[in-house]
């Protein structure tokens, strides 16, 4: 009878900061801090703010809004950090963000461009204030540790932080409730929150499991609205604590004041810093008598009563038909028609692609074709001939910076022509003559329109000359969607005046000059067009919902649309049909309007956010900062202490592997290093290693010392052969980052002794080498693809090779391994999943780990749909090649892996169970088909397999999966065995 192995695999770790590696920097690399740009520090009472050149004056305007933020949100949150918080301020992306962590002392990072019109936090009256405002809530949120939790805090570092656990929505809830109620802005009084909640009501949504209930909050939500799940939904329910407080300190005397409020969250936060976490029902109850499916059904309640009302309002005038010619997607951005009206061109971000694309729509035909994948970018432009189709994509413009670019692409194969490089232009529109290419440009902070010269004959490629500014505004403030008025003479755009409420209208000559404000109310007016009569027609969301409107000189302002939902990017066709981007609740659709209305009576179905509620409004603006240092950056004050211990454990039927990890690294990632230490109870032995990592030079240079088991051969009783490996290398690599693909070039010199145990005798024979000179270079190369409903990598490739040379007595001993795997789409989100992986020795001059290496046993840990361990090194395939369905390891001058995966989608769940920490996403199957080829000995090692994989996320959108699976090798002369594989992977979140 064959054995039976049963595989039980955990691994789990308490946040996702991974140890230093010597293929790519820990997070360095991934924000984008270039280490070639003069870095300088300035420093608060309690910040240090780390900026580059150019960036002096919004430095200093950080710093005051910073200081103000701590003296706002710690009267609500109770809390003042102990140490100082780091601040990273970059500019090297056209793509708006923030991010903080108070875990492992990361910080907070701000970037610093405004964002675009269209984003849902585009509703600001000054940008960077509204963003240290909602990131500082974060940081003060999450930071605090007490009570008993301090021991923990001793055994792990700062890695112990209990708020860091609370459900996603739950931070970024209360971040955009303190973004809204200190700011006169924020996404609690936008017109794009009301939109959704008003539709949920009208469509009798509101709660349903269809579309959004407390259940499928607590994770990802791969539908609309996706990635704003959290943000509306947590302000809305953190907006109904603050509402059930305010009401209750009316009623109730002699109750704690302190749960009153805004202070409620104070209570709230400092309440669960010294708690197990997990259990934020019995927190809130403790505080406010209420748990939290009670607050969703107040809420649901009251938001129903509201919105009914406002249909109600909304309904007095009929709505205007819109006529939807695409799906409904999670972003659909810029609708244009062609000249001859047959074509039309949008942006889209789809449910089963993980890049944003370009699509063409043939109208007659109803053909919708995917021209191309591209990165943002809102509206379009054709040139006369309709051939091309201008626009714009976020790209890499050298290793650190990602910027916006103009790019033309044929309407009819795809092709592509980038018409600027690094100039950070985006959105462009071209003159009634097809001679005149405008478009907004950033710089330092602030977004200005440009112009240029078109030169396109047909049968041609276009390209752009004589690129000039048009109109630069003051510091931080953001043109948009600019576009040329019929007569060709003017500009006009959108602009958002930083510390302004709402958008205007500006128009500036062709030729230059001063700009002219033509349209100013307090509304956001935006994406500005002409109808085929010569009228600017444009979005606002004056009524409280965002509608077309026409002006035309001396007239009051016509609606030409009346929705009860929204609208954005008008555009029209020769014959006066008016296109736009309309939303629904499963998202927006390009849309179409052939008979817009013509009513100046917008006052009367006009509609208002309801806001945080008691917030009053923006806070006054503080005065200047205290700067109490500035000067040029010094790693040192952040390199020590160390910023986390974090614990690893993995089991199998072979016994225990204990390890623990101390890693410390500077503010700006230039200086990574991390010490581990590890016991396998197998081999009943120490393992350990320290590496430091500087990435000042552009590559990173590791510099490693280890000592490891990198090779154990199982015997009856305990392990009759292994390897203990002493190892000291020095590392250099960079990630060259192209359009969609990552190249990761390696090289490496090593010094190491590997000492073989026989455990076949007593006392142990040891067979051991001098210590040699190894020398490796490799690379990966990689442009695999995903999307929201993928259950593995859904499209592109992976792709390392790598050669090593011995430096033996007898020279020439050398190895080289290679590896390739491709993801197949067969149909839906089914992936078949063909790879190869082969290595090759020369011979092993008496150095055992000179040969190739087939492992059998545990599969590899972090990916069962795959045969390789350790796939995305450079140098994984030399290290070892994987194998399942065998119970022992191989060794050989030849070997080749090769493989077929198939895994298939079986339910979608994307719920939890109230405020749980547990919520379940996909349950997959796999199954394959796998062997192993020996040349030189024709020996093949088949083996078949398949399992069940139920994927989701704990806490903070940590990935978890819980796998299930036989494996079955084919030869049992050859250690071939049935192997049940039960495991369970977790792994954390840094920051939000």
């Amino acid at each position: 009878m064959k054995p039976i192995r049963l595989l039980c695999l955990l691994a789990l770790a308490w946040t996702a900061t991974l140890p230093p590696t010597a293929e790519a920097s820990y997070f360095g690399d991934t924000l984008g801090i270039s280490p070639y740009k003069s870095w300088k520090t300035l420093a608060t009472p309690r910040f240090d703010i780390h900026y580059t050149a150019g960036l002096e004056e919004t430095a200093k305007k950080t710093a005051q809004y910073l200081e103000e933020a701590h003296a706002v949100l710690k009267e609500s949150l109770f809390w003042e950090p102990h140490h100082r918080v780091q601040i990273l301020l970059l500019d090297n992306s056209d793509a708006a963000n923030g991010s903080s962590g108070p875990v492992v002392r990361f910080g907070i990072t701000l970037y610093t461009t405004p964002p675009e019109s269209w984003f849902s936090i585009g509703n600001t009256d000054d940008w960077l204030r509204m963003l240290c405002m909602h990131e500082y809530t974060h940081y003060l949120n999450m930071d605090p540790v007490q009570g008993w939790m301090w021991a923990l805090w001793v055994l792990f570092g700062d890695a112990v932080r209990p708020n860091t656990l609370w459900t996603t929505w739950m931070l970024e809830g209360l971040a955009v409730y303190m973004e809204s109620a200190h700011t006169q802005a924020g996404g609690g009084r936008s017109a794009f929150y009301e939109m959704i909640l008003r539709t949920a009501v009208r469509d009798q949504k509101l709660g349903d499991p269809s579309f959004m209930n407390l259940d499928r909050l607590q994770g990802d939500n791969p539908w609309f609205p996706e990635g704003e799940t959290p943000y509306f939904f947590g302000y809305h329910l953190m907006n109904e604590v603050a509402h059930g407080a305010r009401k209750s300190t009316q009623t109730a005397d002699g109750r704690d004041p302190l749960a009153f409020g805004d202070q409620v969250f104070g209570r709230l936060s400092m309440r669960s810093g010294g708690r197990v976490p997990f259990f934020v029902n019995g927190n809130l109850q403790a505080v406010t008598g209420r748990r939290w499916r009670q607050v969703w059904a107040d809420w649901a309640g009251r938001s129903v009563a509201r919105m009914q009302t406002e249909l109600t309002t909304l309904g007095k005038r009929p709505l205007t038909p819109v006529e939807a010619l695409t799906p409904y997607e999670l972003e659909l951005l810029g609708p244009k028609p062609s000249p001859d009206g047959r074509l039309l061109a949008y942006t889209a971000d789809t449910d089963d692609h993980s890049r944003t694309g370009l699509f063409i729509k043939d109208l007659p035909s109803g053909e919708i074709r995917r021209l191309t994948s591209k990165r943002m970018g809102a509206t379009h432009a054709f040139t006369p001939d309709g051939r091309w189709i201008l626009t714009s994509s976020l790209r890499p413009i050298h290793e650190y910076d990602t910027y916006s670019d103009l790019l033309a692409v044929d309407a009819g194969s795809g092709a592509e022509v980038w018409l600027t490089e690094g100039l950070r232009a985006k959105d462009p529109a071209l003159s009634p003559d097809g001679r005149t290419l405008v478009f907004s440009v950033s710089r330092q902070s602030t977004v200005g329109v440009a112009a240029a010269r078109l030169q396109y004959t047909a049968g041609e490629d276009p390209r752009l000359t004589d690129i000039r500014d048009l109109y630069f505004p003051p510091a931080l403030d953001r043109a948009s969607q600019p576009t040329v008025s019929a007569d060709g003479k003017w500009a006009v755009f959108s602009i958002h005046r930083n510390g302004q409420v709402g958008d205007d209208l500006v128009r500036v000559s062709l030729e230059g000059g001063k700009p002219e404000t033509i349209v100013h109310d307090g509304s956001r007016n935006q994406y500005p067009t002409f109808s085929p009569d010569g009228a600017l027609v444009y979005v606002s969301d004056r009524s409280g919902v965002e509608n077309v409107y026409r002006d035309r000189e001396g007239e009051a302002p016509v609606m030409l649309t009346h929705v009860d939902t929204g609208v954005r990017f008008p555009s029209f066709d020769s014959k006066g049909a008016l296109y736009l981007s309309h939303f629904e609740l499963a998202g927006w659709a390009a849309g179409r309007v052939d008979h817009p209305s013509n009513s100046t009576d917008w006052r009367s179905v006009a509609v208002t956010a309801e806001g945080p509620n008691g917030a009053h409004g923006a806070d006054p603006v503080p005065p200047a900062a205290t700067i109490t240092d500035e000067g040029a950056y010094s790693p040192g004050p952040t390199l020590w202490p160390p910023r986390q211990w974090a614990p690893f454990i993995q089991g199998s039927g072979s016994g225990l592997y204990f390890s623990g990890e101390l890693l410390g690294f500077d503010a700006l990632d230039l200086h990574e290093y991390s010490l581990i230490a590890a016991y396998d109870t197998y081999v009943g032995m120490l393992e350990g290693s320290a590496q430091y990592s500087y990435r000042g030079l552009g590559p990173t240079v590791s510099l490693s010392i280890e000592q490891t088991t990198p090779f154990i051969q199982s015997g009856s009783h305990g392990p009759s052969e292994f390897d203990r490996r002493t190892r000291a290398t020095v590392t250099a690599s960079i990630p060259l980052r192209g359009e969609w693909s990552v190249f990761l070039p390696a090289l490496s010199f090593s010094w190491e002794r590997t000492v073989t145990h026989f455990r076949s005798t007593t006392p142990d024979t040891l067979l051991g080498s001098p210590p040699l000179p190894v020398a490796t270079a490799g690379f990966s190369l990689s442009n695999a693809e995903s999307s929201p409903l993928a259950i593995t990598t859904e499209r592109g490739y992976r792709l390392t090779a790598a050669g090593r040379y011995y430096g033996l007595a007898a020279p020439g001993v050398w190895k080289g391994a290679a590896t390739a795997r491709v993801y197949l789409p067969i149909s839906g989100h089914t992936i078949l999943t063909p790879a190869v992986a082969f290595a090759v020795a020369n011979r092993n001059g008496g150095y055992s780990p000179a040969l190739v290496e087939v492992e059998g046993g545990t599969p590899a840990l972090l990916n069962f749909v795959s045969p390789f361990a350790g796939s995305g090194s450079p140098f994984s395939g030399l290290e070892g090649l994987s194998l399942r369905g065998y119970g022992q390891s191989f060794r050989s001058l030849q070997a080749a892996v090769g493989s077929a995966d198939l895994a298939f989608p079986l339910a979608r769940i994307f719920s939890g169970k109230d405020t749980l920490p547990l919520f379940a996403e996909n349950l997959l199957g796999y199954v394959f088909g796998e062997s192993a080829y020996f040349p030189t000995s024709r020996v093949a090692l088949p083996s078949v397999g398949g399992g069940l994989k139920l994927t989701g996320t704990l806490f903070v959108h940590a990935p978890a999966a819980l796998t299930l699976a036989v494996h079955q090798g084919l030869r049992p002369e050859f250690g071939g065995e049935t192997q049940l594989v039960v495991s369970f992977q977790a792994s954390g979140v840094l920051g939000l």
